[in-house]
């Protein structure tokens, strides 16, 4: 968790450090009437800017399904045995009229709501025991 905290913030940190050397450059080049260089300069001193991905920690809770989602649990594996040329596009079509025509949606409502709950307990425990933040 420690290492994930290190590595957002190291994120946090190179974002902010090129996107003020690249006002910083904008400015002198505006001071110097020069703003056609902009691109060339920006290129040559800071290059690219570093592609990092925000890590996840593994001890957060996953937030909650919706009542779609249940709804896809229960019918996907049926589609797919009935229809086995379907591809996994073709499936959530499917299942997506499925859930448009569908009349009695409560079942599902009723575990998302069930599901959003015990997210929202675990949230709050989480946050209260995060000591990074």
């Amino acid at each position: 968790m420690a290492s994930n905290f290190f590595q957002n913030g190291t994120l946090d940190l190179n974002q902010l450090w090129f996107n003020s050397h690249k006002r910083l450059i904008k400015r002198v080049l505006t001071e110097t009437e020069q703003l056609d260089k902009y691109d060339e300069l920006v290129q040559k001193f800071l290059g690219d800017k570093l592609k990092i991905k925000k890590q996840r920690d593994p001890l957060m809770p996953k937030r909650p399904k919706s009542s779609f989602l249940y709804f896809c649990d229960k019918y996907r594996k049926e589609i797919m045995k009935k229809n086995p040329k379907y591809k996994m596009g073709d499936v959530m079509k499917k299942l997506g009229k499925m859930w448009q025509e569908c009349e009695d949606k409560e079942p599902y409502n009723k575990m998302s709501i069930d599901a959003k709950t015990d997210y929202e307990e675990n949230m709050e425990e989480y946050n209260n025991n995060n000591c990074y933040e």
